[in-house]
């Protein structure tokens, strides 16, 4: 197990019956620190500017997610934040609190449309569920869902392979 993992484990345990809520703030400040390079070096070269930013990153966090981020810094860890929240996340898949929902299309599809889709994704789930969406225009039309590891394949592109491999295979 990697280094990141460990954090990640232990995370996760320490979290208890709120998982899901702890690593939504996680996340949060993972995200601030993923998309300002220059803080992250900062930090790992100057972990004393925590002091000065530490209200405004940590407005509204628990102590509980304060003292994970700052265990990552103390140990020089804050440069895997990245793959700690990646392996954060696939522990409460895992566990079934937690569904990735890729939405394949071929062309953007309007906001309505989408709506429907989580709505109807929703229903058929009861875990917290983390919704993408892409174009693909390989599909040539229709949509493809990608949930966990399950794909729903309604698109022009998945009938066609599947009418070939009938074709060819009986």
């Amino acid at each position: 197990m990697r280094d990141h993992e460990h954090y990640a484990h232990a995370f996760y345990q320490l979290m208890g019956d709120n998982q899901v809520n702890y690593y939504i703030e996680f996340e949060t400040i993972a995200e601030v620190v993923e998309h300002y390079p220059q803080l992250q070096s900062k930090l790992i070269f100057k972990p004393d500017v925590l002091e000065d930013i530490h209200d405004l990153l940590f407005l509204g966090t628990s102590d509980l997610v304060k003292r994970m981020v700052t265990l990552l810094l103390d140990d020089g860890m804050i440069d895997q934040i990245s793959y700690v929240k990646r392996s954060i996340r696939d522990l409460l898949i895992k566990n079934g609190l937690w569904t990735l929902c890729r939405i394949e299309t071929a062309q953007l599809m309007s906001s309505q449309y989408y709506d429907d889709i989580q709505s109807r994704v929703k229903k058929m789930y009861t875990s917290h569920i983390e919704f993408e969406s892409r174009v693909n225009p390989m599909l040539l039309g229709g949509i493809r869902l990608l949930v966990n590891d399950s794909v729903i394949d309604l698109s022009i592109e998945g009938r066609l392979k599947r009418l070939i491999d009938e074709v060819s295979y009986g």
